[in-house]
């Protein structure tokens, strides 16, 4: 299965190459041309006579970067994107592309004081253990600047649902993939970003680059609820209306409802908890642009391990796919 190779493989923000890989092979037979510009974005076209059209995907995912070296042979590590430093401890990681095994350690529970166990963990009060007793020997092990990702494998379980890492992009990155083996009207072009987790800075430069009329960005993520920790899946894709930073355009967003409606999909029009820089990057970026999101509901996303429905992402491709057709 796509999304499983893609889950499964390791890219950070900033280390994007193993997804990337993967996609330039999977695009290749499907496209009009193929660039990876200086960033490392890979940009599929499509020529069409209609509106020059982006759907935007991050290819990155959460993770750790290496910064230092302790006495006892634990490395010290900064954050990667965008991640709760309470669900981390005693996770388990692969550093760099040699998957090396690591433990992300703590203070046992036991030897903490009150005001220790009461207090949100900061990640200098974290480490990664790698099996080394000494700073020397992790040296020789680990290189500074070496990436880490959780462990996490891609599967199936319960009634119609999968889980795995990395999901909040690339549920994303399995649509687009898809949407580009159709044919459309539309000017398409296919934008698989880097550093979505770091504000979506890889966008910048795609809005610059293309300048187009039209941006739909899709993604897995949690929505915004009365109670925050709920959170249903299998039930719907989500039109978003706005995120932390953006609202969306209005006229899109009723567009895309007409055209669920008409296909008889099954949708939602809902609010993004999350920021999304990748639609920033672009309202923003040369002569600005007309933006939409389609979300599919993530449990747990942006931790070790999220929960999605297959029917969900089906829903949501099938959305994108036939508002893409209406243009």
């Amino acid at each position: 299965m796509l999304l499983k190779k893609l889950c499964d493989a390791n890219a950070p923000s900033g280390y994007e190459g193993e997804v990337r890989d993967i996609i330039k092979k999977e695009i290749e037979e499907y496209v009009d041309d193929i660039v990876v510009d200086r960033m490392g974005n890979i940009i599929g076209h499509k020529k069409g006579n209609g509106k020059r059209v982006v759907v935007d995907v991050f290819m990155d995912e959460p993770g750790f970067i290496i910064t230092g070296y302790n006495e006892d042979g634990t490395l010290k590590f900064d954050l990667l994107g965008s991640l709760d430093t309470e669900i981390i401890p005693c996770k388990t990681v692969y550093i760099g592309k040699d998957k090396i095994n690591g433990v992300i350690g703590i203070k046992p529970i036991h030897l903490q004081g009150k005001a220790e166990r009461e207090k949100i963990y900061d990640v200098n009060q974290l480490c990664i253990d790698i099996g080394a007793n000494s700073k020397e020997e992790a040296k020789k092990i680990i290189p500074l600047g070496e990436y880490a990702v959780f462990t996490s494998q891609f599967e199936s379980f319960g009634e119609g649902l999968f889980k795995g890492k990395a999901l909040s992009s690339r549920l994303g990155c399995s649509i687009l993939l898809e949407l580009l083996k159709e044919e459309y009207n539309c000017d398409f072009y296919g934008v698989f970003s880097v550093q979505g987790e770091l504000k979506g800075r890889g966008s910048y430069v795609s809005a610059y680059n293309i300048n187009p009329e039209l941006v739909i960005a899709v993604k897995g993520s949690e929505i915004s609820k009365e109670n925050k920790r709920e959170m249903e899946i299998s039930k719907v894709p989500i039109i978003s209306m706005m995120s932390q930073e953006e609202v969306l355009s209005p006229n899109i967003i009723m567009d895309m409802k007409a055209v669920a409606v008409k296909n008889n999909i099954p949708h939602e029009i809902g609010k993004c908890n999350t920021e999304n820089g990748v639609l920033g990057s672009y309202s923003m970026s040369a002569e600005g642009t007309e933006i939409a999101e389609i979300i599919i509901p993530c449990k747990y996303a942006n931790t070790s391990i999220g929960v999605c429905s297959l029917e969900d992402y089906k829903n949501a491709f099938n959305l994108i796919n036939e508002f893409l057709k209406s243009l």
